[in-house]
């Protein structure tokens, strides 16, 4: 950090007398760690059963593009998805398609300076980080082949039925003393 400034020392007189003066500051043991940015993202799909897919993406607290600050915040966010379609493991004759669908997703975020401050976050023994965590589950049963006759035809050639379950969980940042 440089500072220049200039001090004008009287207003009234022939020659305007000014005072130049340059605060040169440096600091020692500058900070100058990389930051790094990982991802990994995979999909599974077994034949007409099932499908897998996880991604997971870290971006460190140092971490920036070029024309941007770093956040001091590593962040972490993992996700989970899943179809299984039990109907694959039950007799065709009973013509029902049963897919069971499983989503989950996680975040967090381990800051190195408490939030607006310059207070590093090591230094704190009760500091609660942010994260949050999200998990869905649906199972749908519908059938799928037409019933013989006029009345299975009417009532259940339509039937379908679906269950959906979520579960959330998040906390913010805080620290108590």
């Amino acid at each position: 950090e440089v500072a220049v400034g200039i001090y004008r020392v009287a207003a009234n007189t022939a020659a305007d007398p000014v005072e130049v003066w340059v605060d040169d500051i440096r600091l020692g043991d500058v900070v100058n760690q990389a930051g790094l940015a990982t991802a990994l993202d995979a999909r599974v799909t077994a034949a007409d059963v099932a499908d897998f897919s996880v991604s997971i993406a870290r971006r460190d607290d140092r971490f920036r593009q070029l024309t941007e600050d770093p956040t001091y915040v590593t962040n972490v966010s993992a996700r989970f998805g899943s179809t299984v379609r039990l109907d694959k493991l039950l007799p065709e004759r009973w013509g029902l398609l049963v897919p069971l669908t499983v989503r989950h997703a996680r975040t967090s975020a381990d800051p190195f300076y408490l939030s607006q401050t310059d207070v590093p976050a090591a230094a704190l023994s009760g500091l609660r980080r942010p994260r949050s965590a999200l998990t869905t589950l649906q199972l749908d049963l519908r059938r799928a082949t037409h019933g013989g006759g006029w009345l299975p035809a009417l009532l259940l050639d339509p039937l379908a039925v679906s269950g959906a379950m979520e579960q959330r969980d998040a906390r913010s940042e805080r620290w108590s003393a």
